[in-house]
């Protein structure tokens, strides 16, 4: 059926009804295109027929990579203390001006109570 929010072009005549009576019918999208001759409304296979390839690529184009590396460290997703110079200086670069009067007020905040 595609997905309009990602840009990626569905078959003509299918949409969200069809295309999950056709996975319910057939288990998945492989298995649906390889029995196409199956589908009973001619004018439905006839267009999946017709967009084969399309499908193909877009299930390509939608399909999570799971071969990647990926150095999981949880550790690392611990609180770690702010170095307050360095965000600042990115607040700036891209403009935060709220949160940097935040970071600085909490700056301040933050010397007020070790004086």
């Amino acid at each position: 059926m595609g997905d309009n929010v990602d840009n990626i072009p569905g078959v003509p005549g299918v949409g969200p009804k069809t295309a999950a009576e056709m996975l319910k019918r057939f288990g998945s999208v492989d298995e649906l295109l390889a029995r196409l001759d199956e589908v009973k409304q001619p004018k439905l296979r006839a267009s999946l027929q017709a967009s084969v390839a399309d499908v193909r690529r877009n299930l390509n184009l939608v399909r999570l990579q799971d071969t990647l590396p990926c150095d999981f460290s949880p550790e690392r997703l611990m609180d770690q203390p702010v170095d307050a110079g360095t965000l600042a200086g990115l607040f700036r670069q891209w403009g935060f001006k709220s949160l940097l009067e935040d970071l600085e007020r909490a700056n301040a905040l933050r010397q007020t109570m070790l004086i």
